[in-house]
């Protein structure tokens, strides 16, 4: 019925003057945004396309950060071979790219906590391969940068500044965070920050000498 629903809007809107058709797509983008979210399953149970449907369907600064932090773990394990964010974006309009940009800065500051956790749990030995293993992580959404609307230039959702590059933003989170934790968690998490930093000067270092730019 909603979908029937729809197509004769999406009719009406073909059928309308210029204006008012875009003021009719602007209503249709936003009725399907809230009708897939609320039909979306659980992050824990998302398939690969619901996984990406979370990132576009609705604003996750609505969402608690126990369910960011789920989706963004469960984003990093289904795309750990990469996605290629250049077509998804072509599919998106401006509105569309602007909250999916919002919501992975959304879901950095939760991910990247998990991630700290992770690494303390580890014992010292297994902690490089893990700081590597996160490093192609990082390196994979990278490509979330092509999908930086023109407008997201000012302060995000829950304060975060969407404006750089998606490691500047990560960082920025990272220190945004730490100004309420307690004293141990910001210890801990500059230590891991320090592997991390370390550990991508080195492999920036190794690729130039290969040649690799």
């Amino acid at each position: 019925m909603i979908g029937t629903l729809l197509d004769e809007i999406e009719q009406w809107r073909r059928d309308a003057n210029p204006q008012r058709g875009e003021q009719i797509a602007q209503f249709l983008a936003a009725v399907q945004d809230r009708w897939v979210g609320m039909a979306l399953p659980d992050p824990a149970d998302a398939d690969r396309d619901q996984l990406l449907q979370w990132l576009v369907a609705g604003d996750l600064s609505r969402e608690s950060r126990e369910t960011r932090k789920t989706l963004a773990c469960r984003l990093e394990v289904e795309f750990a071979q990469g996605i290629d964010f250049g077509d998804s974006g072509a599919e998106l309009d401006e509105a569309r790219k602007e909250r999916l940009w919002n919501n992975v800065v959304l879901l950095l500051g939760p991910w990247f906590v998990a991630k700290v956790d992770g690494y303390f749990q580890l014992d010292p030995p297994e902690r490089p391969d893990y700081v590597d293993r996160l490093l192609d992580t990082i390196d994979v959404w990278r490509g979330v940068d092509a999908m930086r609307p023109e407008t997201a230039d000012g302060p995000g959702p829950d304060g975060a500044d969407p404006s750089g590059d998606l490691m500047s933003v990560l960082l920025g989170q990272v220190e945004q965070w730490k100004e309420t934790a307690e004293p141990e968690d910001r210890q801990r998490t500059d230590e891991f920050l320090a592997a991390l930093k370390a550990r991508w000067l080195t492999r920036t270092l190794e690729r130039l000498l290969r040649g690799g730019g």
